[in-house]
């Protein structure tokens, strides 16, 4: 159910209440298959440039992965840290573990090292959130908040980029943070 690497990978998961168990940390990967669809172009993308104070969606983004990239940003700023910057690639893998999970109804970070892999520009460090069933971006990023792993994701001053993907109804939500290498 959960994947890590080492001490440097926070991987955290959350289902809409009852919340599930956090992952712990350096937990067996999952047997789940990665999925595909993170483009060439998207692995080589620089992050997309939009203000945490930024009105309107983030293009090639619906409006509850936007919103759930703003109330991240919101509690960041809150705690004395940078806004994360949408990143184009870790987009894509959010979205397609999201999908992933929407179509095999799990919860789950799979092999999560082996999907961020694929966008060669985050390679330092990466970290990861998913959630199920939450009715509205305030509702779940309270939730992650509420939550010690997810909650230490989203306030890890190390990450400067983050990407959301959203699929389903009731929603599967990805967080996909990183660190872009050298930085």
């Amino acid at each position: 159910m959960h994947s890590g690497l080492a001490a440097i990978l926070l991987l955290t998961s959350l289902a809409a209440p009852p919340m599930t168990a956090p992952a712990s940390r350096g937990a067996a990967a999952s047997a789940a298959a990665a999925p595909a669809g993170v483009s060439a172009a998207a692995q080589q993308s620089s992050p997309a440039v939009v203000t945490a104070r930024g009105r309107g969606k983030i293009p090639g983004w619906t409006w509850f992965e936007t919103q759930v990239w703003r109330l991240t940003n919101q509690e960041r700023v809150r705690a004395g840290l940078s806004p994360l910057h949408p990143h184009t690639c870790l987009r894509s893998v959010a979205a397609a573990w999201s999908g992933s999970m929407n179509t095999h109804q799990n919860l789950s970070h799979g092999n999560f090292p082996a999907r961020v892999r694929g966008c060669s520009s985050v390679r330092r460090y990466a970290g990861e959130n998913v959630a199920f069933g939450y009715a509205s971006p305030a509702e779940l990023v309270a939730a992650w908040m509420k939550s010690p792993h997810h909650r230490e994701n989203i306030l890890d001053p190390r990450f400067r980029y983050l990407g959301v993907g959203g699929e389903g109804n009731p929603m599967y939500v990805s967080q996909v943070f990183g660190a872009v290498a050298g930085r």
